[in-house]
C-alpha cells in the first residue's frame, strides 16, 4: 500500500489524501506479495514512482500536488516498469537532469540506469550494472543507493560483500561507470546519508551496531574511511534534517 498523506500547517500528518494498493508477486521465497519499499515523486511533481520489492515492479502513478490523490494512468491499472523477476527492487533516484532514473534491486544487487520521460511517465532500461565484485559468489544483497548533489556520482552499499560502491556518471546521458568499491567498516551496511556539504557520508552497518563516517573526495567521488564511528544498537537508517 501506498498513502499520500498531506501535512497539517502545525507539521503533523492529515488523513490519507489517497491510498493506492500494488499487485504482484515474485519468485523469491520474500515475494509472495506486493512490498512498496520507496516512493519517489519525479521532478516536476507530476508522478510517484514506487519500486514494490514484492512484484518486481517499478509503479509510476499519477500525483496532483493540488489535492496530494494519486491515480493510476490506465484502465487496467498503473503503468510500470518490470525488472526481471526475483530483482527485488529496493531504491529509485533521480539524476539531477531529470530525465535518468536509477533503481538499485536488492536480490540481485545491481543497478538498473533508465530513460524517464517526464511527459507520459515511460521507464526504459538503458543499462545495467552490477553492484557485486566479480569474483563474489555469496548470497547477493544490495541496500542503499544516493548521488551526489550535482548528480556526478552515484553511490550505493552492498550487503553480501560489506562494501560500499561508487560510480561517475556521465553528466550527457546519466550512464554510469565504477569508479571505487570499498569495504564499509562494518556489517550489513544497511542505509548510508549523504551530508549536504557533499564531503561526509554516514553509514549505517546494521549488524555491527555502528555509524561510520567516511569522507568523500569532492574531484572524483571516491571514498576514504575516517576511522571515526559511533556505536548504535542496529542501525537501519541514518538522516539529515533539512535546516
Amino acid at each position: 500500500m501506498t498513502a499520500a498523506l498531506p501535512i497539517r500547517p502545525d507539521d503533523g500528518l492529515g488523513t490519507p489524501a489517497s491510498v493506492m494498493v500494488d499487485t504482484g508477486s515474485g519468485p523469491h521465497p520474500r515475494q509472495t506479495g506486493p512490498h512498496p519499499h520507496h516512493v519517489v515523486v519525479a521532478p516536476g511533481g507530476r508522478f510517484a514512482l514506487v519500486a514494490d520489492f514484492g512484484a518486481d515492479r517499478v509503479f509510476v502513478y499519477r500525483f496532483d500536488r493540488g489535492t496530494r490523490v494519486l491515480s493510476a494512468d490506465e484502465p487496467i491499472g498503473p503503468r510500470s516498469y518490470a525488472v526481471p523477476p526475483g530483482s527485488g527492487p529496493r531504491r529509485l533516484h533521480f539524476h539531477p537532469d531529470g530525465r535518468t532514473l536509477y533503481l538499485l534491486n536488492a536480490l540481485t544487487a545491481d543497478l538498473h540506469i533508465l530513460d524517464w520521460n517526464p511527459w507520459n511517465g515511460r521507464i526504459a532500461l538503458a543499462q545495467t550494472l552490477s553492484t557485486d565484485s566479480p569474483e563474489y559468489t555469496g548470497t547477493k544483497s544490495a541496500a542503499e543507493l544516493g548521488t551526489s548533489r550535482d548528480g556526478r556520482f552515484v553511490y550505493t552499499s552492498n550487503r553480501g560483500e560489506n562494501t560500499l560502491v561508487v560510480f561517475t556518471a556521465d553528466q550527457r546521458t546519466g550512464r554510469l561507470t565504477l569508479a571505487q568499491r570499498i569495504p564499509c567498516g562494518g556489517l550489513s551496511p544497511w542505509s548510508f546519508t549523504i551530508h549536504r556539504s557533499n564531503r561526509w557520508m554516514f553509514v549505517a552497518n546494521q549488524v555491527s551496531s555502528s555509524v561510520n563516517l567516511f569522507a568523500i573526495d569532492l574531484r572524483s567521488g571516491k571514498l576514504t574511511d575516517t576511522g571515526n564511528s559511533m556505536p548504535v544498537p542496529n542501525p537501519d537508517c541514518t538522516t539529515i534534517p533539512a535546516f
